[in-house]
C-alpha cells in the first residue's frame, strides 16, 4: 500500500468509525467528498469517478493485503456502490470492486457470498473485456481457487487449466499472474493426490516468483508453503521443515504475527511437529495458532477450525481424550453449518471424531460415523483420494478392535493395493496400512503371509527413513524418527519369541542388526566421507562443519548464551550436516543402504564365539494393537560348527550310534522388564563409587577424599570402622553383581558358558554395565569364565572397508590445566566475548565449572604417558609422540594428519547431565580436559581460539581413520546422554565416527595411581604380543593378572580392574 493511499485509509476509517452527516448514507457520502478533496489536492485537477473507485480498490486491497479484513469491508462496500451508481454495473472499476468484495468474502471464509461474486465478476468480464483479458483470466484464477477451498475439484479443474493456458500464452511463463494460475493448478494435483504432477510445477512456480517477485513477497512465501505442504503429504518431513520455517519466519517478519499467512505457516509447522512426535512445540504452535486465529479471523474461520482439528488431533494422540473430545465436536458442527456436510474438511472432523469415539471403547458409534464418513468420501472425493483412503484404514482399525479380522484384512487389501499406486510404496501412509495389515493376519493365525508383509514393510521403512536421515537438520529429530519407527521392530520381536521355530526368528535378527544404532553408523560414513573425499565440495562442506561444530561447542556453555545467536549457530550446523549429507547419498548407500543378513554376521564369528545382541523392546498384543512396558530381548547367534572330518559313511551303520543334535545357532530369549534390573545397576554403581572412596580414605584420611560424596554424612573414620564398611559394601557389591547375572542371564547361563568368546552388543543403559564384573551362579566373575568383548552392534563383526595405513603412538598424560600451549607468533590468549552487541567478556563453560569445578592434577598421568611411549618403543621400535603439561592441547589433536596407531589420553574426562540451552546435541554433553582447561572454564581462549576442553561433538572431526586403539584412562569417559534409539552418545561413539576400530574407557572414576597401574599392565599384555595382536585379550589377560594378585588386595577389588570397557569395532 503506498503511503498515499495508507493515509487516506487511516483518515477514512476515523470517518467510517462514527456518525457523519446522519446515517450510513451520510458517512458514504462524506468518505467519497473526502478522497476526492484529497485527490483534488494531489493532483491539483477536480478527480473524476474513475479516480475515486480507484482510491477505495487500492484502500481495499491494501487492508487485505495486510491481512485486515474487517477494516477492510466498508471500503469495498463503499467503493462497489459508488462503482455501480456513477460507472455503472459493468465497468472495469466496479468488477475490480465486486472482485476485492468477494476476496474479502473469500478471506473471511464466507464462501457462499463469495460465490455469486466472483461469477458475476467473470460473467461480466467475459462480456465486456474478452475471454483472455488478464482481468478476466484473473476471475478465472479466483472462481477456481474457490471450489478448490470448497473441495468441487471436478468443477475448478477447466477454470484451473484455462487460466494457467490463457495467462502463460497472453502475459508470459514468469507473470505473477501466470505464476499464481501455475500455483492453482498445482493445488488441484495436490488436492487430487497427483503429486508428481504438482510438485515440478510447484518448482517451477517458486523458482521464478523468486526471480521475478523476490525471496520475501507474500506470493513467493506462498509458493514455498505450497512446496512444503506437499513434502508433509508426501511424507517428507526433513524436505518440508526448512521450507516452512522460511514461510513462519519471513510471514511473521514481512506481514506481522497475527496475519492470516502468518497463522497458516504457524498451523503447518505444528503439523509437521505432531508427525515427528515433537509433541510439546506442536502444542504450543497450535494453541498459538488457534488461540490468535480465534481472535483475529473468527471462532468459525475454516483457518480457525482446521487449527482447533488439528490441536484435537494431538490431544488424541496423547490420550488428552476430555480435552480432545469438545474441539472435535465443535469444529464438526461448525465445518458443517460453514462450509457443508461434505466438504474435505468436514469429512475429516467426521472422521476425526469416529476415532476417539473408537479410542474411548464407543466401537457403534465410531463404526457408524467410519461408514457414513466412507460413503460421502468415495462419492465425494473417488475411491482413490488419500482422504477415502484414511477412513478405509480407520474402519479396518475398528474392525481389528471388534476381532472381525477378515473384514479388517479386506479392507486393508483394498487401501494397500490403492496406496501403493497413488502414493507410493514408500509413504508412510502406505507403510501404516501394511503395518495393520500383518497384526491382523497373525491374529487369523496366517503367521508366514505376516512375516512376508513384514520383511517387505522393512524395506520399505528403511528406504523411508534413510530419506528423513538424509533430508532433516535436527540431530534429536533424526533419533526420534528411530524411536518413533521401532513398532516394526517391537512386532517382529514378540512375533519370533511366541514362534521361535519359525521364519520370525531370523527376521528378528536381521531387523535387530539393520535398525540398531542406525544414525551412529550414518554419522560415522558422513565422518569417513569429509576426511577422505577428493570432491572440493565435500571438502569445503567438511571443513565448514568443523568450525561450526567448535562455534556451537563454544556457544552452548556460555553463561548466558544469546538464545538467537546459538539457535541460529544452530540452524547453520544441521543446514550443513544436512548438504553434506545429499552430496554423500551414493557413498552412504554403501553402508546405510546394504541389507545386513545374521547369516553374514555369524560367518565372522570366530570358532567358538557366539554374539549375544541385547534390545530394549515393547512386546505387543496383537489383539488390541497395544505396546507394553519395556523389556530386554536377547538373540543369541552362534558360530556354525566346525564340519566333521569325513571317516567313512558305514561306520556309523555299524556302531548304531547316532550323531548327537547340535544346538540351534540362533535363538531368542526374553529377559524380562527393563524395571528389574534398573535398581539393581543403579544398587552396583553405588556400591562401587562407596567402596572407591572408603579405599581411598584409607590410603590418604586427611585431607578428605574428593570423592567423599559417596560417603554416608555419619561415615567411620577409623581404619578399622572404614575397613569393616568397606568389607560390608564390597559384599553388597557382590551381592548386586550376582542379582543382576541371575535377573538378567540366569535362564540362559548354561547356554552361555558354552563359548569361549561371548561378544556383547549391549543397548540403553546396559551400555554402562560392568559385565565382566557380574557374578556367576559358581562365585566367578563373568571375565573369568570366558573371554567378554563388547561391541555397538552386530554389524560391527562385518569387516570395515579398508582405510588409511595408521602408525605411531601419540600418548596424552601430566595435562596441565593451568596453561595453554606456546602461541605461535602474534597469538595471544584471548577472553571469550559473548554475544554479539556485549561490551564485557563472557566466562566460557560455566555450566561446566558450577556442575563439575576446576580440573585437578593428575600427577600420575604424566608418568603413565611415558611408560606407555617407552613400552610402544620397547615392542614396536618405533617412537611414540608423548605430550604433557601445556603440550597435551586440543591443538594436538586437531591437527592430526597422518593418524596413529594408538592414542591414549590420560586426562579428566567429563558428562554434564543436563543439556545445554538452546542445543539438543548430546554430543556437547561429554568431553576431555586438555591443556589450559581451567583457563577456559574462567572465559580464556588460547592460541587458534581453543579453549583447553575437547568436547564430544569436536572429537568426532578428529582424523584417526585406521587407527588400532582409542585409550581414554581417566575418569568418566564411558559416560553419555542415553538415547533409546542409539545408546549412549558420548566420548566412545565420538572416537568411533573419527575412525577408530577400538576404544578403551572407564566407566566410573578411579585412583589416578592405580589407573596408571592398569593401563602399564595392559600395554605391555598387548604391545608385547605383537602388532596384529587383539587389545581385547590384552585387556582380560590383565583382569584376570589382577584379579589373581594375592599381594595387593585392591588389585583384587573389581572397583579397579572392571571400569575400563574396550568397545570393538572391525
Amino acid at each position: 500500500m503506498s503511503d498515499f493511499v495508507r493515509t487516506l485509509a487511516l483518515v477514512f476509517a476515523l470517518i467510517l468509525a462514527g456518525p457523519v452527516g446522519g446515517g450510513e448514507d451520510g458517512g458514504e457520502q462524506a468518505l467519497i467528498d473526502e478522497v476526492t478533496a484529497a485527490l483534488r489536492e494531489q493532483t491539483g485537477v477536480e478527480p473524476d469517478a474513475v479516480a475515486v473507485v480507484d482510491v477505495l480498490n487500492r484502500i481495499t486491497v491494501g487492508l487485505l493485503e495486510e491481512g485486515r479484513h474487517a477494516d477492510a469491508e466498508p471500503f469495498a462496500r463503499i467503493a462497489l456502490d459508488h462503482g455501480e451508481r456513477v460507472l455503472g454495473a459493468e465497468h472495469p472499476d466496479t468488477l475490480a470492486s465486486v472482485n476485492n468484495l468477494a476476496g474479502l468474502y473469500y478471506s473471511q471464509g464466507r464462501y457462499g457470498e463469495a460465490e455469486p461474486l466472483l461469477r458475476r465478476a467473470l460473467e461480466a468480464r467475459e462480456r465486456v473485456l474478452g475471454p483472455n483479458h488478464p482481468d478476466t483470466l484473473s476471475s478465472v484464477n479466483n472462481l477456481a481457487g474457490l471450489y478448490l477451498t470448497q473441495g468441487r475439484y471436478s468443477e475448478a479443474e477447466p477454470l484451473c487449466y484455462r487460466g494457467f493456458v490463457a495467462n502463460e500464452r497472453a502475459l508470459g511463463a514468469e507473470h505473477p499472474q501466470t505464476l499464481k494460475s501455475a500455483a492453482i493448478l498445482a493445488s488441484l494435483y495436490y488436492f487430487q493426490a497427483r503429486f508428481g504432477e504438482a510438485e515440478p510445477l510447484l518448482r517451477r512456480t517458486l523458482e521464478a516468483s523468486e526471480r521475478v517477485l523476490g525471496h520475501d513477497n507474500p506470493d513467493t512465501l506462498s509458493s514455498v508453503n505450497n512446496l512444503a505442504s506437499l513434502y508433509l503429504a508426501q511424507g517428507r518431513y526433513g524436505e518440508a521443515e526448512p521450507l516452512l520455517r522460511r514461510t513462519f519466519e519471513a510471514s511473521e517478519r514481512v506481514l506481522g504475527a497475527e496475519h492470516p499467512d502468518t497463522l497458516s505457516s504457524v498451523n503447518n509447522l505444528a503439523e509437521l511437529y505432531r508427525t515427528q512426535d515433537r509433541n510439546d512445540e506442536a502444542e504450543s504452535f497450535y494453541r498459538r495458532a488457534l488461540e490468535t486465529s480465534t481472535r483475529v479471523l473468527g471462532a468459525e474461520h475454516p483457518q480457525t477450525l482446521q487449527s482447533a482439528n488439528n490441536l484435537a488431533l494431538l490431544y488424541t494422540g496423547l490420550g488428552r481424550y476430555a480435552e480432545a473430545e469438545p474441539l472435535y465436536r465443535r469444529t464438526l458442527a461448525a465445518r458443517e453449518r460453514v462450509l457443508g456436510a461434505e466438504h474435505p474438511d468436514t469429512l475429516q472432523s467426521a472422521n476425526n471424531l469416529a476415532g476417539l469415539y473408537q479410542d474411548q471403547g464407543s466401537y457403534e458409534k465410531a463404526e457408524r460415523l467410519y461408514r457414513q464418513t466412507l460413503h460421502v468420501c468415495e462419492r465425494v472425493l473417488g475411491v482413490e483420494h488419500p482422504h477415502t483412503l484414511t477412513s478405509v484404514n480407520n474402519l479396518a482399525g475398528l474392525y481389528w478392535a471388534k476381532g472381525r479380522y477378515r473384514d479388517a484384512e479386506l479392507l486393508l487389501r483394498r487401501a494397500l493395493g490403492i496406496s501403493e499406486r497413488v502414493l507410493g510404496e514408500y509413504h508412510p501412509n502406505t507403510i501404516r496400512v501394511q503395518g495393520n495389515l500383518a497384526p491382523i493376519l497373525v491374529n487369523q493365525g496366517r503367521l508366514a503371509p505376516a512375516l512376508a508383509e513384514l520383511r517387505v514393510i522393512d524395506g520399505r521403512l528403511r528406504t523411508f527413513v534413510g530419506r528423513q536421515l538424509d533430508t532433516t537438520g535436527s540431530e534429536l529429530v533424526r533419533r526420534q524418527w528411530l524411536v518413533t519407527e521401532s513398532g516394526l521392530q517391537d512386532i517382529v520381536f514378540t512375533l519370533a519369541l511366541a514362534h521361535p521355530d519359525s521364519a520370525a526368528l531370523p527376521l528378528a535378527a536381521d531387523i535387530l542388526l539393520r535398525w540398531k544404532r542406525l544414525a551412529g553408523d550414518e554419522e560415522a560414513v558422513i565422518a569417513r566421507l569429509t576426511r577422505t573425499s577428493r570432491d572440493p565440495r565435500v571438502m569445503d562442506l567438511g571443513g565448514r562443519l568443523r568450525q561450526a561444530r567448535s562455534e556451537l561447542s563454544r556457544l552452548v556453555n556460555l553463561p548466558k548464551p544469546d538464545p538467537k545467536v546459538t539457535a541460529a549457530e544452530l540452524a547453520e550446523l544441521e543446514r550443513l550436516e544436512t548438504e553434506l549429507a545429499g552430496l554423500s547419498r551414493r557413498f552412504r548407500g554403501q553402508v546405510a543402504g546394504r541389507s545386513v543378513e545374521w547369516e553374514s554376521v555369524q560367518a565372522a564369528l570366530p570358532r567358538g564365539a557366539a554374539l549375544l545382541e541385547l534390545r530394549a523392546f515393547k512386546p505387543v498384543d496383537f489383539k488390541t494393537g497395544k505396546f507394553g512396558e519395556d523389556r530386554w530381548l536377547a538373540v543369541l547367534t552362534s558360530a556354525q560348527p566346525a564340519a566333521e572330518t569325513d571317516t567313512g559313511s558305514h561306520a556309523g551303520k555299524r556302531s548304531g550310534k547316532k550323531k548327537p543334535k547340535e544346538p540351534p545357532t540362533l535363538r531368542i530369549f526374553d529377559l524380562g522388564p527393563v524395571s528389574a534390573t534398573t535398581p539393581l545397576q543403579a544398587d552396583l554403581t553405588r556400591l562401587t563409587r562407596e567402596a572407591l572412596c572408603l579405599n581411598q580414605l584409607l590410603a590418604a584420611p586427611d585431607p578428605r577424599p574428593a570423592c567423599a560424596d559417596a560417603l554416608d554424612p555419619a561415615a567411620p573414620a577409623k581404619p578399622e570402622e572404614v575397613r569393616a564398611r568397606l568389607a560390608a559394601v564390597n559384599q553388597s557389591a557382590d551381592e548386586s553383581a550376582r542379582t543382576l547375572y541371575r535377573t538378567l542371564f540366569g535362564a540362559l547361563d548354561k547356554t552361555l558358558a558354552g563359548f569361549s568368546i561371548l561378544y556383547l552388543a549391549p543397548d540403553g543403559a546396559l551400555d554402562l554395565m560392568p559385565f565382566a564384573r557380574l557374578k556367576l551362579p559358581d562365585g566367578r566373575y563373568w571375565v573369568e569364565r570366558q573371554s567378554l568383548r563388547e561391541l555397538g552392534t552386530g554389524r560391527d563383526l562385518l569387516p570395515l572397508e579398508a582405510g588409511g595405513e595408521a602408525v605411531g603412538m601419540i600418548a596424552m598424560g601430566g595435562v596441565d590445566y593451568e596453561r595453554f600451549p606456546a602461541a605461535e607468533a602474534g597469538v595471544e590468549a584471548t577472553a571469550v566475548v559473548g554475544a554479539p552487541g556485549r561490551d564485557a567478556p563472557a566466562p566460557l563453560n560455566e555450566r561446566l565449572r558450577a556442575e563439575r569445578g576446576s580440573f585437578k592434577p593428575l600427577p600420575q598421568t604424566g608418568p603413565e604417558a611415558a611408560a606407555v611411549g617407552r613400552s610402544f618403543w620397547d615392542y614396536f621400535n618405533r617412537k611414540a609422540r608423548v605430550l604433557t603439561g601445556p603440550e597435551a592441547a586440543e591443538s594436538s589433536l586437531s591437527a592430526i594428519t597422518e593418524p596413529p596407531l594408538v592414542l591414549h589420553l590420560a586426562t579428566h574426562g567429563f558428562f554434564l547431565a543436563a543439556r545445554a540451552d538452546g542445543t539438543d546435541r548430546p554430543l556437547t554433553l561429554a568431553g576431555l580436559a586438555l591443556a589450559g582447561a581451567n583457563l577456559g572454564l574462567t572465559g580464556k581462549l588460547g592460541p587458534g581460539h581453543q579453549d583447553g576442553i575437547l568436547y564430544a561433538l569436536e572429537a568426532q572431526d578428529l582424523n584417526l581413520e585406521g587407527t588400532r586403539l582409542v585409550t581414554l584412562s581417566a575418569c568418566d569417559t564411558g559416560r553419555g546422554a542415553l538415547d533409546r534409539s542409539e545408546g549412549v552418545y558420548g566420548l566412545v561413539r565420538a572416537f568411533q565416527i573419527a575412525g577408530a576400530q577400538a576404544v578403551l574407557m572407564s566407566l566410573w572414576p578411579l585412583d589416578d595411581a592405580l589407573a596408571a597401574e592398569f593401563m602399564g599392565d595392559f600395554y605391555r599384555r598387548w604391545l608385547s604380543a605383537g602388532p596384529n595382536s587383539d587389545p581385547s585379550d590384552a585387556l582380560r589377560a590383565a583382569r584376570l593378572g589382577w584379579i589373581g594378585d594375592k599381594a595387593d588386595p585392591r588389585r583384587q577389588d573389581p572397583a579397579y580392574w572392571a571400569p575400563f570397557v574396550l568397545v570393538e569395532r572391525r
